[in-house]
C-alpha cells in the first residue's frame, strides 16, 4: 500500500508538514486493513478518500473498529444509506456507549484523569474506572 498521506503530487504544494516516509501512521494502518478486508488497492490518498465516500457505511464501521471504541450495546446498522447525508440519517442504530468509560480506556492508573474545579481534588484513572462501569482493566 502507498503511504496515503505522503504521495507526491501538485495537490500538496505548499504543505507545512509532510511525515517521514517510514512513519507508522494510523491512516496508513487503517488503509491497509481496508485494502485487505475489501480486496481493494489505494494508489493514493485520493483513491482512499473516494472509497471512503462511496462506501461510507463500511468506512465508518472500520473506523469504529480501528479506534477501539467500546460499545455497551452493538449496533444493528451503521447508517441508513437509503437517506442522503443532508437528510441526516441515523448512525450506528442500536449502539450504546459509556462516554466516560471510553475517555478513560487508555489512561494510566496513577495519572490524573479528571480535575474537579470546585475544590481541588484529583481523580486517577484507577479510581474512576469502577465508577463508569469498566471492570476489565
Amino acid at each position: 500500500m502507498v503511504a496515503l498521506n505522503r504521495v507526491p503530487s501538485e495537490d500538496n504544494a505548499g504543505l507545512l508538514y509532510t511525515p517521514k516516509p517510514d512513519a507508522n501512521l494510523a491512516i496508513d494502518r487503517l488503509g491497509a486493513i481496508i485494502e485487505r478486508k475489501y480486496a481493494t488497492k489505494f494508489a493514493s490518498y485520493k483513491d482512499f478518500h473516494k472509497w471512503s465516500v462511496e462506501n461510507y457505511a463500511d468506512f465508518w464501521s472500520e473506523v469504529l473498529d480501528f479506534t477501539h471504541v467500546r460499545l455497551s450495546e452493538p449496533y444493528t446498522s451503521v447508517v441508513d444509506t437509503s437517506k442522503r447525508i443532508d437528510e441526516v440519517p441515523k448512525w450506528f442504530v442500536g449502539a450504546r456507549l459509556n462516554y466516560a468509560e471510553n475517555c478513560l480506556l487508555n489512561g494510566k492508573d496513577d495519572k490524573i484523569a479528571l480535575y474537579f474545579a470546585r475544590k481541588i481534588q484529583f481523580f486517577s484513572t484507577v479510581r474512576l474506572m469502577p465508577q463508569v462501569g469498566h471492570h476489565n482493566v
